[in-house]
């Protein structure tokens, strides 16, 4: 009985492996698609700054030798990770499909659909409104003091780093979703800490967006309603199971 179980253990360790490479190897394919485009990339980045005044717009330098080329791979590390988020998804689903039956398989190709919808839409919301809000902020902060002077680097790597956790973030309802269906969770659960989740997402936009109550209701409001959505979400779960 043992031998058997070790032999699926390791089948299932192969198969994870692939998805692993194969995701892997896709990241990369959208990084060197964008490397060339590096540049039009970085400018696309430096957008949200538009609107500082030119007398308070911060200095971006090269602090090192080798910034601009660490800052070329952010950029493209960036936009291959956008460009090959579908294709990781639906590797992913791959390796899980085997364990479905039939009719799960079909919800859950259009949870690939909505894994990709919603990672670029948490993409757009992070690059056109919680960037800038965060960029004015900074720019602003203890300018009486200092003269505002970011790193090529830093930039880079605080851009990308924003926007790949806001587009994840927006995957919770499709998470709660997968998570009920596959009866490791119940609505109830989720429903039961909606006041803790409104209180940790105003905490946390504490530290993202300018600490005034309109920049903080931009990013805590969309949160809240990311988890009342993950609620939802998780009830229909449910319910499909049960039918």
């Amino acid at each position: 009985m043992k031998l058997p179980a070790a032999q699926d253990l390791l089948r299932h360790l192969v198969a994870l492996r692939q998805v692993v490479s194969r995701s892997l190897i896709g990241w990369l394919a959208g990084v060197l698609i964008c490397y060339p485009f590096w540049e039009r990339l970085w400018a696309l980045l430096l957008r949200p700054l538009h609107g500082v005044p030119k007398e308070q717009m911060p200095q971006i330098v090269a602090s090192t030798p080798i910034a601009a080329v660490t800052t070329s791979f952010h950029v493209s590390m960036l936009g291959g990770a956008v460009l090959a988020f579908p294709w990781i998804a639906w590797n992913v689903w791959s390796f899980l499909s085997p364990a479905l039956h039939a009719h799960e398989r079909r919800w859950a190709r259009l949870g690939v659909f909505f894994l990709s919808l919603f990672f670029l839409v948490g993409v757009a919301f992070g690059y056109f409104v919680l960037l800038p809000l965060t960029l004015h902020w900074l720019v602003g902060f203890g300018r009486a003091l200092f003269t505002p002077m970011w790193s090529l680097d830093a930039y880079a790597s605080l851009c990308l780093r924003l926007l790949l956790a806001v587009g994840l973030l927006f995957e919770w309802p499709v998470l709660t979703w997968s998570l009920a269906r596959a009866g490791l969770v119940q609505a109830a659960t989720w429903q039961k800490y909606w006041r803790y989740a409104v209180i940790g997402s105003f905490v946390l936009a504490c530290f993202f967006v300018p600490p005034d109550p309109v920049s903080q209701s931009i990013l805590a409001v969309p949160m809240v309603g990311l988890y009342l959505a993950g609620v939802l979400t998780a009830r229909l779960g449910a319910r499909k199971e049960r039918v």
